[in-house]
């Protein structure tokens, strides 16, 4: 069969192995040695950061963000703006005071000299609805605090689990893509004792060169995640430590109706509404109150300049606006609006939030379903069909393909990363529920329950059986793994 031109590597010349005769043929050897030429290392790939430091866990992650994130500065320092405004708006209006003079060159005399002072008087409660409207203000400013150190947290929690997971997605690839050269290098002794065809290492050897790759991914994805949970402590710069935990920890059982409660009776959202209601009752009453007018009083003591010896004279002056024409009706209907706004505003922050929740919830049922009742029973099959996959090609190797030992690993492979993100996502949908809850802890969302282990798959390639004894230096040439290249991984706890 004839590969079509067009296509990338159509150029490459048929496989053509002199027949096998002995295990010293240096003719066959030499042929197979050019076959199986060294794959492409990992070791041009930037290193993984190495972990510096003590070990950290959640709980102390929380603990450096509160103490070093700008988000949660910027929220507090907003509090104390607030504070102040509140202060500013029911501050009484400061009296006037100076010099006046009148009737200047009057009959050639100086005239009237003296000082005045002058004081508004404010009516109506104004000054008191306009500081109880600002506190209410400064009381949002604290519940915003308080949810910036939520979503602080929140950030914290979701690039932990995301390290974690890309932590042992990098330790499941490096054991697979080190499993796969391990038949790799099998395939071509089984080549080289006359077992087996030329062409069957070269579809393991496409499987080892993609699994190197994925290893290379699986690096950068773990460096990035360390460096992205660095910069939500607010310490981007910091070489973290090793981080305690692992996907396949307990999670927290949660029920929906017990968190919907919850949620609606405790979310800052819903109080900053509720605060925003009477903070417009407040501006609505402040409305309809300014067009009564302040009173403005003054009072200037003279002398009189204008005969010898002159007096001292007194002048008061009190007054103040007239509402005929700006009764404030526009403002007024404003603020009705804005009340009825406001009320409104609590309905919609409770439907916006029942509705996260029930989505957030929706993923965590499903994947703790999921991954309880139907991944692992498919991990464990999946791994005794694997072994006994290969040991039947060794003991029978006429009797079936070894693509099915291929697509066999392929499948392994695609069941451990789908597990390995089910638990990832059921840890992000637990963070989600937590935020919605704000939630200090994750713990208090209720009793953990455990999942299923990931498998260890250090013990799945030493339980499969070896191929005959054949000496190495009878072996064309097979490049060992860069052990350099992959950083090794600690073993989840």
């Amino acid at each position: 069969m004839n590969v079509p031109a067009d296509l990338p590597g159509a150029e490459v010349a048929p496989l053509q192995v002199p027949p096998y005769t002995a295990a010293n043929d240096p003719q066959r050897k030499a042929a197979l040695a050019q076959i199986y030429n060294p794959i492409p290392s990992t070791a041009g790939s930037p290193p993984t950061p190495a972990p510096s430091g003590a070990p950290l866990d959640l709980a102390q992650l929380q603990a450096m963000a509160m103490a070093n994130s700008p988000v949660i500065r910027v929220a507090a320092a907003e509090v104390e703006s607030t504070r102040g405004l509140a202060i500013q708006a029911g501050a009484y209006p400061n009296p006037s005071v100076g010099y006046q003079a009148d009737t200047v060159n009057t009959a050639n005399t100086a005239g009237y000299h003296g000082g005045y002072v002058q004081q508004t008087f404010v009516t109506g409660g104004k000054l008191r609805l306009a500081r109880d409207a600002a506190e209410v203000e400064h009381r949002n400013a604290l519940l915003a605090l308080r949810r910036a150190r939520i979503e602080v947290a929140t950030a914290v929690r979701r690039a932990y689990f995301e390290a974690l997971v890309a932590r042992e997605q990098l330790r499941i690839q490096s054991t697979l893509a080190a499993f796969a050269e391990e038949i790799y290098r099998a395939q071509v002794q089984l080549v080289g004792a006359g077992e087996a065809a030329a062409y069957e290492p070269l579809q393991m050897r496409v499987f080892v060169i993609q699994s190197r790759a994925t290893v290379v991914q699986a690096e950068q994805r773990y460096a990035a995640a360390r460096r992205q949970l660095a910069a939500a402590l607010g310490l981007p710069q910091l070489p973290l430590g090793e981080l305690i935990g692992s996907p396949d920890m307990p999670i927290p059982s949660i029920n929906y109706n017990a968190a919907l409660s919850t949620m609606l009776a405790t979310h800052t959202d819903i109080a900053i509404s509720r605060n925003n209601v009477v903070r417009a009752q407040r501006l609505l009453q402040l409305a309809r109150v300014t067009p009564r007018p302040n009173i403005d009083t003054g009072l200037a003591v003279q002398h009189d300049y204008t005969f010898d010896p002159g007096t001292t004279t007194v002048n008061i002056q009190v007054g103040g606006p007239i509402p005929v024409f700006n009764r404030n009706t526009g403002n007024i209907i404003s603020a009705q609006a804005k009340l009825y706004e406001a009320q409104q505003g609590i309905g919609q922050v409770e439907n916006d939030l029942t509705g996260r929740l029930a989505e957030a919830y929706g993923r965590y049922e499903s994947n703790r379903r999921f991954s309880q009742d139907f991944q692992p029973a498919s991990l464990r099959d999946q791994v005794q069909t694997y072994r006994g996959v290969y040991q039947r090609y060794r003991s029978d190797a006429q009797g079936m393909s070894f693509n099915d030992v291929i697509v066999a690993q392929q499948t392994l492979s695609m069941l451990l990363n789908q597990y390995l993100m089910l638990l990832g996502d059921q840890w992000q949908a637990v963070v989600d529920v937590a935020e919605l809850l704000q939630i200090d802890d994750i713990y208090l969302l209720g009793e953990t329950f455990p999942v299923t282990r990931l498998p260890d798959l250090g013990n799945v390639s030493t339980q499969l059986q070896q191929p005959p004894a054949v000496q190495p230096e009878e072996m064309p040439a097979v490049v060992e793994p860069d052990e350099t290249a992959v950083e090794p991984v600690p073993q989840s706890q």
